[in-house]
């Protein structure tokens, strides 16, 4: 019996599309093996060029409707996706693809835990999430989700792996539970209310390594990030503008890479907590 592959999705507008092609892709594609992973894309927009470019490098294309924020509208996308194709697939990682890069094989990231949503966790508190997330919901649900994940760490949803039903599940509760989907970040809160509701697999800080919540010393060596000798997988450049991401110039490329010194607005997100907590009932 021949086994069944293994799916990276992602989800891309024209705003992204030139990372997309030019690091995304090709870091991917220079670093993995795709006889066992296929790519798909969810296309909300890209320009007849990159249609082309996907489409010769034999990568998926899923032409969507962009009604609202893209992350939160790939939620539906893609679990609708898994329903009418998810049975080619043994396994499904979910990746942004505005801020990774691919340094290395990610292949064993869908071996572990391989019955549960695998997740890395951001090593601080949930609180930043309530900032951006006011008005994203309807006021019983935004209530009910504070109770499960107040005080849990943040789970990053930059990077998601898990069985196919289960995220298509996981997935399509996230999307239903968001009023306002033109905002950004609701996403995360919805992934993160599930997970924290339901358990969730760890997943290992190499398949979604974000520098800025992480302890392990780094090098790059001609833009290529190193950790313990050997290149980093997946490298997530997370931050919600450039003055807050943890590298300049990020990328795949020798040029690329510069350490950033990131700000933080940590007197805003702290008053914004204070204000949500006074509400609590």
């Amino acid at each position: 019996m021949i086994p069944k592959k293994y799916l990276l999705i992602t989800a891309a507008d024209k705003a992204v599309e030139p990372f997309l092609i030019s690091h995304w892709v090709r870091s991917f594609l220079d670093t993995n093996n795709t006889k066992r992973i296929d790519i798909a894309v969810l296309d909300y927009g890209l320009s007849h060029k990159a249609r082309h470019i996907l489409t010769a490098k034999n990568i998926r294309r899923i032409p969507c409707i962009k009604d609202g924020h893209v992350v939160n509208i790939r939620l539906r996308d893609t679990a609708e996706f898994l329903r009418v194709h998810g049975k080619t697939y043994d396994q499904v990682m979910h990746a942004d693809c505005g801020d990774i890069i691919f340094q290395n094989d990610i292949s064993p990231a869908f071996l572990i835990y391989p019955e549960s949503i695998r997740i890395t966790s951001q090593h601080m508190p949930i609180d930043v999430i309530y900032f951006f997330s006011r008005g994203s919901f309807r006021r019983e649900y935004y209530y009910r989700i504070l109770k499960v994940i107040f005080g849990k760490p943040v789970l990053n949803a930059g990077v998601i792996v898990g069985p196919i039903e289960l995220m298509q599940s996981v997935f399509n509760e996230a999307y239903s539970l968001i009023q306002n989907i033109s905002n950004f970040l609701p996403d995360q809160m919805a992934i993160n209310y599930i997970l924290h509701r339901d358990g969730y697999g760890a997943l290992p800080e190499e398949f979604n390594y974000m520098k800025l919540f992480s302890f392990k010393r780094i090098t790059v060596i001609h833009g290529t990030i190193f950790c313990n000798g050997k290149p980093i997988p997946v490298v997530h450049n997370c931050g919600w503008r450039k003055p807050f991401r943890a590298f300049k110039n990020f990328g795949y490329g020798k040029e690329c890479n510069l350490p950033n010194q990131p700000v933080w607005a940590y007197t805003e997100v702290k008053a914004a907590l204070q204000r949500t907590i006074s509400l609590l009932p």
